[in-house]
């Protein structure tokens, strides 16, 4: 195998490029963006390289995707599945790419469930280098089987993408834009690279916009603990936090402001929860009522949630009384689609 180099702006690949990459029988095994040294030095980015190149030696896909800090295959799977079948996600189809693909699990389920063969391929763009070197590979292998040769592992960031303007059809990413250190930079990029009408699918994690700067502030200055940092490979006697991580949080305005500006209608915006338990129906309540001076809630329940806390008790899990979906994913998360605006 071989991997493809491209540097600077002067060498984007332009659409028919890419078309003949995934047309033409023969895949590098990876494409070479060439992040700079800063970003490949950066904290976050040299800490999960060492912690990737390890968990990849786990016996199988589940543990390698949980030593990740990522749910297995069969939930990412069932997520796209869930929002298929609510109509949330648009006829994507031609050449997409995924950002921040990690695994490219995301990548795998769209492609899996991608009955009519209407995706050419998938570009798996990803900063940490032994993800791209063998991690994609291996999991599109195992999942994808002949198909596997329709996505496509790349070595960048989201920043900087050198393909040619308005040459991807569609773009996904879940869990990986709220790594942007900024996202407005980001999005700029993802939009200038996608052609006019084509879809963005953004699953991430996202706040109201009552969560005060403070909170957001303290969730990232959360120390990850020795037992954590040794579950996935980090280095347990060296301080980490969320911050380190290249973790950001993001309010639900922030992000509705960074896709608005650069070119990008919102078809939907819903929400995606784990099983509902009484407590969130509770602090619904509290805030419904304005009773929070009588309780310590820094982050309010969605509206929503006292709707399908009772669909999901009655075994009604199936309709949609609201824009919050109870999920298969550990984790609440933001489903926003969009659509590139036409010139």
């Amino acid at each position: 195998m071989y991997h493809l180099v491209m540097t600077g702006n002067y060498n984007r690949l332009t659409r028919r490029q890419l078309q003949n990459l995934f047309q033409g029988g023969k895949l590098p095994n990876y494409l070479n963006f060439s992040p700079s040294e800063e970003v490949i030095q950066s904290v976050a980015i040299k800490a999960r390289a060492s912690a990737v190149e390890k968990g990849l030696n786990s016996s199988n896909l589940s543990d390698i995707a949980a030593s990740h800090g990522s749910p297995p295959f069969s939930t990412i799977l069932g997520t796209w599945e869930l929002l298929k079948k609510r109509d949330l996600i648009p006829k994507i189809e031609g050449i997409g790419i995924e950002v921040g693909s990690g695994l490219a699990l995301l990548s795998c389920a769209v492609k899996k469930l991608d009955k009519e063969s209407s995706i050419i391929g998938l570009i798996a763009l990803e900063a940490t280098k032994p993800f791209v070197t063998s991690g994609i590979g291996m999991t599109s292998q195992e999942i994808l089987g002949k198909d596997s040769n329709s996505i496509l592992p790349c070595f960048g960031v989201f920043e900087e993408i050198p393909i040619d303007d308005n040459s991807i059809d569609f773009g996904i990413q879940i869990e990986s834009l709220h790594h942007a250190n900024s996202l407005n930079d980001a999005v700029k990029e993802i939009s200038r690279t996608i052609r006019p009408g084509g879809y963005f699918v953004s699953i991430d994690r996202s706040w109201v916009d009552t969560v005060n700067q403070a909170t957001l502030e303290s969730m990232l200055d959360h120390q990850y603990s020795s037992k954590w940092l040794k579950g996935k490979n980090f280095d347990p006697t060296v301080k980490f936090t969320r911050r380190d991580n290249g973790e950001h949080e993001y309010r639900d305005s922030e992000w509705i402001y960074a896709f608005e500006k650069n070119d990008f209608s919102i078809i939907s915006m819903s929400f995606l929860h784990p099983k509902i338990e009484f407590w969130h129906v509770a602090k619904r309540i509290i805030s419904v009522f304005n009773l929070g001076c009588f309780f310590s809630i820094q982050v309010k329940s969605r509206p929503g949630v006292l709707l399908t806390y009772l669909a999901q008790t009655i075994g009604l899990q199936k309709f949609s009384f609201s824009n919050l979906l109870v999920s298969p994913h550990p984790r609440p998360l933001t489903v926003i689609v969009l659509r590139k605006n036409e010139v």
